[in-house]
């Protein structure tokens, strides 16, 4: 029998060096912990020549061989780090949905096991009496709200959700409400405090908000409390409503350009011009204002002068053969005058109404 339990001992001393320097069989567990929407690296250091996987539970998340990787949207694995055997997944974008375990395997057996920690989010709000504080929850379910006053020691349960039934206090049960967030309306000097959001699964502290109470009243219904990321919506809207007319002034400018060049060009070929009408103008009135020529002549006022006319008007006579002529010489009506405007072209034909207005 002695005999015996020397081989028996010697081979379970064996089996258990086996187990401890066997790849498959080495398991590591570890945790990481990143502030909400950062991106976090789930660490796992090991050779594996075959797959690579990481998973929560049986839903695949990535995957790695000697040729490629694949991975779901918001993971990440590096082809070149699994050569190098750095195995690592990233997660790019951290919340608390993918507060989870996650194992990672090489041909089937698990090498790592690594938890993803958030740390607790800390948000300031300013609130004046009478308005609604409302409270964003991170996670819609088995979540407890605990209020530790701002003029002392005092700590409190305000409401527990477990099966999204809410339990609030008595002393509040009229001024709370509960969903996605929690309002509590009317807000009173004592209200103040650290409003600290906890998860009852997890037991774990998620978020707090500290929450100020100023003394008077103003005109503004609601102020919100969220966690860091979800701001900016109201300052991105009015960006947008600003780029709009912008856009809008910038195209209405350019027509104005356009049609003001199109004008000016139909002016500098217009047959008649302003310069010409004036001066047209200008001629016609002198013409009615000149006074007619008089004679003051003492001399043409007696019989010996009128003589004098009598004769000078025989000898003009016999001179002009012209005078003479039987066809008749009809000189220009004075009612006909040559039209100021003349039709314009077709491609100035939106402007032909208001040239005819300036011109007449």
């Amino acid at each position: 029998m002695k005999n015996l339990k020397i081989p028996l001992v010697s081979l379970l001393k064996v089996l258990l060096i086996t187990l401890v320097l066997s790849p498959a069989a080495v398991l590591s567990f570890t945790s990481t912990k990143v502030k909400l929407h950062e991106a976090a690296s789930l660490p796992c250091y090991q050779t594996c020549t075959g797959l690579v996987t990481w998973a929560h539970k049986d839903d695949i998340l990535a995957q790695c061989d000697q040729t490629s990787c694949q991975s779901e949207e918001g993971f990440q694995m590096s082809h070149d780090e699994y050569l190098k055997g750095n195995l690592s997944l990233t997660i790019t974008e951290a919340d608390f949905s993918k507060r989870k375990w996650y194992t990672c395997k090489c041909d089937g057996e698990g090498i790592c096991d690594v938890s993803l920690r958030l740390e607790p989010f800390s948000y300031p709000l300013s609130v004046h009496v009478g308005e609604s504080l409302i409270l964003d929850l991170p996670i819609p379910d088995d979540v407890e709200v605990t209020v530790k006053k701002t003029d002392g020691p005092t700590t409190f349960s305000l409401c527990k959700i477990e099966g999204h039934k809410a339990w609030c206090e008595s002393g509040y049960k009229q001024r709370v409400s509960v969903s996605s967030n929690l309002r509590l309306k009317e807000v009173k000097n004592d209200d103040g405090g650290i409003y600290i959001i906890r998860d009852i699964k997890n037991d774990e502290v998620i978020g707090m908000y500290t929450v100020t109470v100023n003394g008077t009243k103003r005109d503004v219904s609601d102020v919100e409390g969220t966690p860091p990321g979800h701001t900016g919506s109201v300052a991105a809207t009015l960006a947008a409503v600003l780029g709009a007319l912008l856009v809008v002034a910038i195209l209405v400018i350019i027509l104005l350009f356009v049609k003001n060049q199109k004008l000016k060009k139909c002016l500098e070929h217009a047959p008649v011009g302003m310069q010409q009408v004036q001066q047209q103008e200008q001629q016609e009135e002198q013409v009615k204002h000149e006074p007619e020529a008089v004679l003051h002549i003492a001399v043409m006022e007696t019989e010996d002068g009128q003589e004098i006319i009598e004769q000078i008007k025989i000898q003009q006579d016999e001179a002009d053969p012209l005078l003479e002529t039987d066809s008749p010489v009809n000189p220009p009506s004075a009612t006909e005058e040559p039209p100021l405007s003349v039709p314009v072209s077709e491609s100035c034909s939106q402007y032909s109404d208001s040239q005819t207005r300036v011109f007449n």
